[in-house]
C-alpha cells in the first residue's frame, strides 16, 4: 500500500517504524528526519499525490493549516488523523473527503505492545474496517471506538506509559534503598509489571482478582498494599487520568 505520513515526531516516527517493518511503500513530509529510508520531501502536497492513506502526524494546532495547505489535492485517499483533541466534525469541516478516521495510538506500538482506538469519521464498510485494521494489527491492540470515549483513551492508553515509567522508577527507587542494584530493579519491576498486565489480560481476572492472589493473610504484600493506601494512591493514579482526560479536551 502507499501510505503517506505527514509529520514525524514520536507517534508519526513510529507509525513509520511500523509500515517499514511491514513493506508498505511509504511517503515521508518532515523537514527534521535525516535518516529517513524511504521518500521524503517538504512538501506535504507532494504526498498526497503519492499516498492512498494519509496519516496525519502533526500537533493539533497544526491541522486546520496543513488540511488547507493539501485541500486541493485530495482525490479520493483516507485521511487519518492523529490529533488529540480535533474531532470529527471540524477534521470534516477542514478536509474536502468524507473518508476520514481519528485514531489515539500509544507509544508501545514501537514494539507491537501498543494500544491504537479508533473512530471513523463515515459509514466504514466491513471490509474497510478490516483491512484498516489489519493494516495496524502489528501495532497491538485495536479497537473501534465511540468518539466520545477517544479524549479518555488518550489518557488511559496515551499517558499511560509515562505514568508506569513513574511506578517502574519509583518501585526502583525502594528496592535500590534496600540494597539491590539499580539497572536490576529497573528490569525485574518494568517486567513484573508487564507480565501482570499480561496475566490480567490472558487469564481474564478482575484486578482485585490478581491483588488477592498475591495477598497472604498476614505477610508481606499485603504490608506494601496497607502503605498505599495510606498514602492515596488510588486517589491519585485516578486523579492524574482525570486531569489528564481534561487537559487533552482542550488541546485543540
Amino acid at each position: 500500500m502507499n501510505i503517506g505520513i505527514i509529520g514525524l515526531g514520536n507517534m508519526g516516527r513510529a507509525f513509520y517504524d511500523l509500515f517499514l517493518k511491514a513493506g508498505h511503500t511509504l511517503f515521508v513530509a518532515c523537514p527534521h528526519e535525516k535518516d529517513i529510508a524511504t521518500f521524503q520531501t517538504r512538501d506535504n502536497r507532494e504526498i498526497v499525490d503519492r499516498s492512498d492513506i494519509i496519516f496525519l502526524g502533526v500537533k493539533p494546532y497544526m491541522v486546520k493549516s496543513v488540511m488547507k495547505e493539501i485541500e486541493d489535492k485530495i482525490e479520493g485517499q483516507t485521511i487519518v488523523s492523529m490529533a488529540a483533541g480535533v474531532n470529527l466534525e471540524s477534521l470534516r469541516a477542514m478536509a474536502p473527503t468524507e473518508k476520514i478516521i481519528r485514531v489515539l495510538p500509544n507509544t508501545p506500538i514501537t514494539v507491537g505492545k501498543g494500544v491504537i482506538a479508533y473512530t471513523p469519521g463515515y459509514d466504514m464498510s466491513d471490509e474497510e474496517k478490516e483491512n484498516f485494521e489489519a493494516l495496524l494489527a502489528p501495532a497491538g491492540l485495536i479497537m473501534e471506538m465511540d468518539e466520545g470515549n477517544l479524549d479518555i483513551v488518550t489518557a488511559l492508553a496515551g499517558a499511560t506509559p509515562a505514568f508506569v515509567a513513574m511506578i517502574v522508577e519509583a518501585f526502583s527507587d525502594g528496592a535500590l534503598q534496600c540494597g539491590m542494584k539499580r539497572a536490576d530493579t529497573y528490569k525485574i519491576a518494568a517486567a513484573a509489571i508487564a507480565g501482570s498486565c499480561e496475566q490480567l489480560l490472558q487469564e481474564g481476572l478482575h484486578p482485585g482478582q490478581l491483588k488477592d492472589k498475591v495477598c497472604s493473610p498476614g505477610g508481606a504484600t499485603i504490608e506494601g498494599v496497607l502503605a498505599m493506601e495510606r498514602a492515596g494512591v488510588r486517589g491519585a493514579l485516578s486523579d492524574a487520568m482525570i486531569e489528564t482526560v481534561q487537559k487533552g479536551k482542550s488541546l485543540a
